[in-house]
């Protein structure tokens, strides 16, 4: 065996061995008939031994984890990344099926469907949840191709997996705020740089009368707006957003109908990457009835039920003031007291419905007789209180008088 450098057909130099030795076919004296020359191509076994050499330091440098088996599905190579991934060296993976990677709550039916495929020697992918050697769980984005020999034998299997897990929680939060935004039962709304609607939810649509398609990029502040907030307003809500990236507060909103009605509204703002305003997201809710019920509650804590007069606590703020106008001015202020003879006997014997009504009647007859800025109060039971601010006491008399 002898190298070397002949020159080819093309005329290009070529790098070989020459291996020579006799013929194993016998002349007619029994010697060998001549000599056997063969002539190995060095270039292309180095060529080869190259490509093959790059094949692998290019498994090796890949972000994905590469994971090769025989046709029996036995490991025979994994690359750096899968042993990253799943914290798997080579010699815990040869020779072993990657069925390794499976734990408990890992898809039968993907697994069922992933065999089949390779059963039949066809391409599979899937999402899979596999554990690490370190007991954890991770999703793997898994795509496996047959390899076929020159022969169109089956010879090896390639399987390509990427560590999915945190692609897969930021959908899962995705679809998480997708479901709140949608289910919300307050208003949602979304304003691009340029103050005009580029999304709304179904309470929008439920509270304000207005679809989506209606508002999709116009002013929200023009369609929704109502003339009670002046020009000062708006412009603390604004410079609140610009220094603060935030508001909230009562307000009055109008709806598709033109009905006004009062809304709880919080802004904020959403900044890009430069720290430029990009969104701005306003949630509201209407609170007609939150603020109706209020006001009835405080209604009833200085308002008498049965007669609608002004109740002791309320007369007792109303003297209040009254006093101290009264010695202010240096102006008179009479208060007279009014009850009902015999009322328990109405009661008793007409009935309280009838007491009632009877009571109405009084405080009916009594506020006729009434100035404006005079106060009648029911004080409870049957007695009413008449609060006379400018009336001296003789007229308070005469009053007194006439209402008899």
């Amino acid at each position: 065996m002898q190298a070397n450098e002949t020159v080819r057909g093309s005329g290009q130099p070529l790098q070989a061995i020459a291996i020579a030795g006799p013929q194993s076919q016998l002349d007619a004296t029994g010697n060998p008939e001549g000599d056997i020359n063969v002539l190995l191509d060095l270039a292309q076994q180095t060529e080869a031994e190259a490509l093959l050499h790059l094949s692998q330091q290019a498994l090796g440098a890949i972000s994905q984890g590469v994971l090769i088996t025989d046709p029996d599905r036995l490991t025979v190579y994994i690359n750096q990344a899968f042993t990253q991934m799943t914290g798997y060296s080579q010699a815990d993976m040869l020779g072993r099926s990657c069925s390794i990677l499976q734990g408990r709550d890992t898809s039968t039916e993907t697994m069922v469907a992933m065999r089949r495929a390779m059963d039949l020697a066809e391409p599979f992918a899937c999402e899979l949840l596999n554990y690490r050697k370190d007991g954890s769980a991770f999703w793997n984005e898994v795509s496996i191709a047959p390899a076929f020999g020159l022969d169109g034998r089956l010879t090896h299997f390639v399987g390509t997996q990427r560590d999915i897990t945190q692609r897969k929680a930021q959908h899962g939060q995705i679809h998480l705020a997708a479901q709140v935004f949608a289910q919300s039962r307050e208003a949602i709304m979304v304003l691009g740089d340029t103050r005009k609607v580029v999304m709304v939810n179904q309470a929008f649509t439920d509270i304000t009368g207005y679809s989506e398609a209606e508002v999709m990029g116009k002013e929200a502040a023009k369609m929704l707006g109502s003339r009670r907030h002046d020009a000062d307003f708006r412009h603390t809500l604004r410079e609140s957003l610009r220094t603060l990236g935030s508001w909230q507060g009562e307000v009055w909103n109008r709806d598709k109908s033109g009905r006004e009605y009062p809304a709880w509204l919080k802004l904020s703002q959403t900044y890009d990457a430069q720290g430029k305003v990009c969104n701005e997201i306003c949630t509201f809710a209407d609170i007609s009835e939150q603020k109706a019920a209020h006001e009835r509650i405080d209604w009833l804590s200085h308002f008498d039920l049965l007669t609608g007069l002004p109740n002791r606590s309320l007369l007792a703020e109303h003297c209040r003031q009254r006093i101290v106008v009264s010695e202010r001015d240096g102006q008179p202020l009479a208060m007279m007291v009014l009850g009902l003879d015999h009322f328990k006997q109405i009661n008793e014997s007409l009935g309280h419905a009838m007491g009632d009504e009877l009571l109405k009647q009084m405080s009916l007859r009594v506020a006729k007789c009434m100035r404006e800025q005079d106060t009648l109060a029911r004080a409870g039971g049957d007695e009413f209180v008449l609060l006379l601010p400018g009336t001296a006491p003789q007229r308070a008399a005469e009053l007194a008088v006439q209402l008899l």
